[in-house]
């Protein structure tokens, strides 16, 4: 990478980390109140289908977990 581009980068990175510190506490504002009167969550079993991923593929590994995950619980 040759030096300008690194600087030309640098303004971005600042920017984002910036902008994850102040969200966090902005996200925490916004959050709902749990209903008490919903009955607590139970697997079920027999449960099928395809679990999809659109868009980029930078969270397969991720995604594939979650299924794995899944699938043990139903």
């Amino acid at each position: 990478m040759s030096m300008s581009r690194a600087k030309r980068w640098s303004p971005a990175v600042g920017l984002t980390m910036a902008l994850g510190l102040i969200a966090a506490p902005v996200a925490s504002a916004f959050q709902v109140a749990l209903d008490k009167g919903l009955p607590a969550y139970k697997a079920e079993r027999g449960v099928s289908g395809t679990i999809k991923s659109i868009g980029s593929d930078t969270m397969n590994n991720e995604l594939a977990l979650w299924g794995e995950g899944f699938q043990k619980s139903h």
